[in-house]
């Protein structure tokens, strides 16, 4: 497993809100570079992250699934609520499953 972090809050919890500001191309980067030629999937597990509109071309981008925690906090509500439901821009999670 190849984890990465971008060292946010490392300086104490008043810098958690810096993780709302970073630049979306600051997380593709960032994304792309903890990819691992093994790996089936990506995770990135930060809610502050605006990543639902660019996980389609990071999926694309990587030839495999990116998920995120908001898009599978999503998924998995809208299923519980009984919708079936796909979303074709927001990643392969909600568009297929």
């Amino acid at each position: 497993m190849n984890i990465k972090v971008l060292g946010i809050g490392q300086n104490g919890p008043s810098e958690y809100r810096q993780i709302a500001r970073v630049p979306p191309q600051v997380v593709y980067r960032h994304v792309m570079s903890a990819d691992h030629p093994e790996a089936e999937a990506m995770v990135v597990s930060c809610t502050d992250f605006a990543t639902l509109e660019m996980l389609p071309v990071l999926e694309s981008d990587l030839g495999k699934p990116v998920i995120s925690s908001n898009q599978a906090t999503f998924w998995s509500a809208i299923r519980k609520a009984g919708l079936r439901d796909c979303f074709e821009q927001y990643g392969s999670l909600l568009k297929t499953h």
